[in-house]
């Protein structure tokens, strides 16, 4: 088994507190919104979102091997073992696309009542109601 020195644990330790510290700092601060802290948390409930995005041209840096560099890390990072309960690894966008394919497959689902509001309006746009029905049966 290979061991990692205390260093390396450290340095893990320090990745992975500093990337959520920074997109705090980037997301709150940077954005003109707020930053949790104590004065934060007790003035509202609410779910504050705050964004501020760093756009960066690959072609503006001297990487010619940037693309494979980064198709490499994603490739390791998917080659790690999986958790217990999981069936695979995802990077960012994948579960997106997933559920982009799922929607395009089967459908947006509609709750009965969001159903039912849409006949209703429907209806009172002028819309006859064997017309909406012959819609309904479309769709099945």
């Amino acid at each position: 088994m290979k061991h990692r020195s205390v260093r390396s644990r450290q340095w893990e330790h320090t990745k992975a507190t500093a990337s959520p510290a920074m997109c705090e700092i980037f997301g709150g601060a940077l954005s003109g919104g707020f930053t949790t802290h104590a004065d934060t948390l007790d003035t509202t409930n609410a779910i504050i979102n705050c964004m501020t995005s760093v756009i960066v041209d690959p072609n503006a840096f001297d990487a010619p091997n940037a693309q494979a560099e980064a198709d490499a890390f994603v490739g390791w990072v998917k080659a790690s073992p999986l958790a217990a309960g999981t069936d695979r690894i995802m990077v960012p966008g994948e579960p997106e696309q997933a559920r982009r394919a799922d929607l395009n497959a089967n459908g947006i689902p509609i709750d009965p009542t969001t159903w039912q509001q849409i006949r209703a309006t429907a209806v009172q746009s002028g819309m006859p109601a064997d017309v909406i029905e012959e819609f309904v049966q479309a769709l099945k």
